[in-house]
């Protein structure tokens, strides 16, 4: 159970900050990045063409703004060489700009190393390209 002391605006500030909170919002992400993962999966399945993998293929999706979702696994963001992390994020920036919803996956948890096995990059189309 999650408890405020009283209804007082520092108590509800004290609630939202609590670690219990924090841990509960951690799970409940998960939980809807699981159900994302599982969307590309049923996707390949049943209408590969709205599915873009890798940088080549999402560049253009998102020069195009057929970007619906786009799913980057941490990786390629953490560690990697400044021309590559500058590349990967000018894309992110051009899928942005066309609204798409970006999703940095951590590749501690099981939908980040889905997503690694995928190619480390990947997205749900809005429209086939």
């Amino acid at each position: 159970n999650i408890h405020a002391s009283s209804g007082t605006e520092s108590a509800i500030l004290e609630t939202l900050k609590s670690d219990k909170l924090t841990k509960l919002k951690s799970k409940v992400k998960i939980v809807q990045e699981v159900a994302k993962i599982e969307e590309i999966f049923k996707l390949f399945s049943t209408n590969p063409d709205l599915i873009a993998i890798g940088f080549d293929e999402i560049r253009k999706a998102a020069e195009l703004g057929a970007i619906k979702e786009l799913f980057c696994a941490d990786t390629l963001i953490r560690g990697v060489s400044t021309d590559k992390k500058l590349r990967i994020e000018n894309l992110l920036n051009l899928a942005e700009e066309s609204r798409a919803s970006i999703n940095i996956l951590s590749s501690e948890h099981i939908t980040g190393q889905q997503i690694i096995d995928l190619g480390e990059l990947v997205a749900i189309l809005r429209y086939k390209i």
